[in-house]
């Protein structure tokens, strides 16, 4: 998976990039399926904002985007909305292909096996008084 950061308005530190890059990446522990991961840290004005556009398997597209007082806390807000994000896109997939797996229709009934009550009595010997 590739993880590209990039500044809008202003420029990003050393540190800031691998602290936006180590966060991205944890988001494979969610959907195996992504592809490449763009950061955009924007500086201006007195609110830091954080966007990401995430490509995952089959062509699409999540956008995320967060503000907040420092870029540390945008960051970390908009990586949040980008896991929901993946998390419902898994599920969604999941849901077209079927489930976990296909289902079983040839299983015997577990009721079918189970012996009545009277059928239990009528075979037992019981011993005599």
């Amino acid at each position: 998976m590739v993880v590209k950061i990039t500044a809008r308005h202003d420029s990003v530190t050393d540190g800031m990039k691998r602290y936006a890059t180590e966060k991205a990446e944890k988001l494979t522990r969610f959907f195996n399926g992504l592809n490449k991961i763009e950061i955009i840290l924007d500086g201006q004005g007195p609110r830091q904002q954080a966007e990401a556009v995430i490509s995952v398997s089959h062509g699409e597209t999540i956008a995320v985007s967060a503000e907040a007082e420092k870029m540390n806390a945008a960051i970390d807000s908009m990586l949040a909305k980008a896991e929901r994000k993946i998390r419902d896109h898994k599920e969604k997939v999941r849901a077209h292909r079927g489930g976990d797996g296909p289902a079983i229709t040839d299983a015997p009934d577990p009721d079918d096996s189970l012996e009545t009550y009277g059928e239990v009595i009528d075979r037992t010997e019981f011993p005599s008084s």
